[in-house]
């Protein structure tokens, strides 16, 4: 459904560095540049997509502003994939030889309820 690449790294949460070691992250044929700290900030995470994303032209194959409607396989073994443009509503139908399903863990916020949820006035955010 985003409009670009990056997941949480592509979104605004600028103050996020790794936790973990740049090397239990990084992409195989693509490592980070040497010079780069072990714990990589949001930006220079964010960067690094976005080089990979043009060496390897990977846009050209991607469809944004796009949510999956529904998923079926054929007889024949293809897939049926229907979108939908969420800015404008198109429903759209392709056939693919393969599906790969990368939606993420957390692309939808989860926020407990508790008491006084309705009254607190302070902001909830997504963690």
């Amino acid at each position: 459904k985003a409009a670009n690449f990056g997941g949480v790294w592509g979104s605004g949460y600028y103050g996020l560095q790794l936790q973990t070691t740049r090397k239990f992250f990084e992409i195989p044929d693509f490592p980070f540049p040497e010079d780069c700290p072990d714990h990589p900030t949001h930006t220079m995470i964010k960067e690094h997509f976005t080089k990979f994303v043009k060496k390897f032209n990977i846009e050209r194959m991607v469809t944004f502003n796009t949510e999956m409607k529904r998923l079926s396989q054929n007889n024949d073994e293809s897939w049926d994939v229907i979108t939908r443009n969420v800015k404008t509503g198109e429903e759209t139908i392709k056939r693919f030889d393969f599906v790969i399903i990368a939606i993420g863990l957390w692309r939808e916020p989860s926020i407990p309820n508790f008491k006084g949820r309705e009254t607190f006035k302070g902001r909830l955010i997504h963690t």
